[in-house]
């Protein structure tokens, strides 16, 4: 989808870990000395397997299910009904 490929659900899925981690920190993920990366940054950092670093405590499985949520093959991403079983 990044670079105007075919949007699947597996998107919703790596968007989902992006939301909780903006809930965990207050923060936007993938920012440069403070300021939001421009588009073009944004997706080479993504492209380059780069993801935000979720905060010290955060629970295990969280951690584990959110990793997950943002697998660079979208295929092994999981469905909503396993994120919601998970939570």
């Amino acid at each position: 989808m990044l670079r105007g490929q075919k949007y699947s659900r597996e998107v919703d899925a790596y968007s989902f870990g992006i939301t909780c981690f903006q809930i965990l920190t207050g923060t936007l993920p993938f920012q440069d000395d403070g300021k939001q990366l421009v588009a073009d940054k944004l997706v080479e950092t993504i492209e380059d397997g780069n993801r935000p670093d979720l905060p010290t405590g955060c629970p295990l499985e969280l951690v584990a299910l959110l990793n997950r949520c943002w697998n660079r093959n979208p295929k092994d991403r999981p469905t909503f009904e396993h994120i919601s079983r998970m939570l």
